[in-house]
């Protein structure tokens, strides 16, 4: 770790040999501290006790069941050791080395509540966070609100690299979907109200009663999403990758994510790379500031598309897009493996 990060609590050495210990029968315990956030429902734990980097898989994968803290994903902090996190980015490194809107405003919230920086003259902080699957450090704007352990936090994602539509094949049919890639991550966008009108009896009656949302219409989305895999899976390279279920009429969607080092794979209740992804999606045809509110199991996030000039020439305007949404820190303590 660089000596510009601060070592908290314990070393990372003494962690990773307490966990994959097998040579001493007695029991063994260690403990690491934690940060339990909800942003949008997409439940992540953010641990800021050294962890050496070939045990954060396991340790991620014990601190997300059922029977432990119970998340959807798992990030190691590490913080300025020589300054401030408007100067300084925080160091946030995902359970898979993919990169996490979420995560970030998590982290990014984070700081504003334990006082790592001071307040801007309008009242809002904007730490940076230099998250796994970024190549620059991402500034975000913070927010408080009258509870101490909720905000709301604004992230400037990273521009995708690629917009494209591919196809798939579901029974006998087949079908598009945009494709848009991020470092660290790709999300596949499911049209299924085009798929729907396509064909009912792909998705079912359920979802044209009900919408996304519904609990009736998850069987049909489970049935999608295990073919969808199987044939994503062998194609993908990335370190994870998202299928996103999106209704443009609803506006809602539901999201899914799979991460290649833990090859675990979440139902997530909000993503928010997923989100910016259909927001790259759907509005960088209009050339001007655009917003995109998406409804999904946890609660809402909004995309926001602002066109920039990079420079003096008039055709040199590229959109840059910024999530906003709730963040809310449920819990601060010490987990033990």
């Amino acid at each position: 770790m660089s000596s510009n990060y601060q070592d908290t609590s314990r070393t990372a050495k003494t962690i990773a040999s307490t966990v994959s210990s097998k040579q001493d029968s007695r029991p063994r315990s260690a403990s690491l501290h934690f940060i339990k956030v909800n942003p949008a429902g997409n439940i992540t734990i953010l641990v800021d006790t050294p962890i050496e980097d070939e045990a954060r898989p396991t340790i991620a994968n014990q601190l997300m069941a059922y029977n432990h803290l119970h998340a959807e994903q798992v990030g190691f902090l590490s913080y300025p050791s020589n300054g401030s996190p408007r100067e300084i980015p925080i160091r946030l490194t995902m359970m898979g080395g993919e990169f996490c809107g979420n995560a970030t405003r998590s982290a990014a919230s984070y700081a504003v509540y334990a006082r790592m920086l001071a307040p801007e003259a309008d009242g809002s902080y904007q730490p940076l966070v230099y998250c796994s699957g970024s190549s620059a450090p991402i500034r975000c704007i913070v927010r408080p609100t009258n509870h101490p352990f909720i905000f709301y936090a604004e992230a400037h994602m990273p521009s995708p690299q690629t917009v494209d539509i591919i196809h798939i094949s579901f029974d006998t049919w087949t079908l598009p979907l945009h494709r848009v890639t991020f470092p660290g991550i790709t999300h596949y966008i499911v049209p299924i109200r085009a798929w729907y009108e396509l064909s009912p009896s792909i998705v079912g009656n359920a979802f044209h009663t009900d919408g996304l949302l519904a609990d009736a219409v998850r069987p049909t989305l489970h049935r999608l999403f295990d073919s969808l895999f199987s044939q994503l899976k062998c194609q993908e390279a990335a370190a994870a990758f998202g299928i996103m279920f999106y209704d443009t009429i609803r506006q809602e969607m539901v999201p899914v994510v799979y991460v290649d080092a833990t090859e675990s794979i979440f139902w997530e209740q909000s993503c928010a790379s997923g989100t910016t992804a259909v927001g790259a999606a759907l509005l960088c045809s209009y050339r001007g500031n655009q917003s995109l509110t998406l409804h999904q199991p946890g609660g809402t996030l909004t995309v926001h598309q602002r066109w920039h000039t990079v420079s003096h020439d008039d055709q040199s305007l590229c959109p840059q897009y910024y999530l906003d949404g709730p963040v809310q820190i449920t819990a601060i303590g010490d987990a033990f493996l």
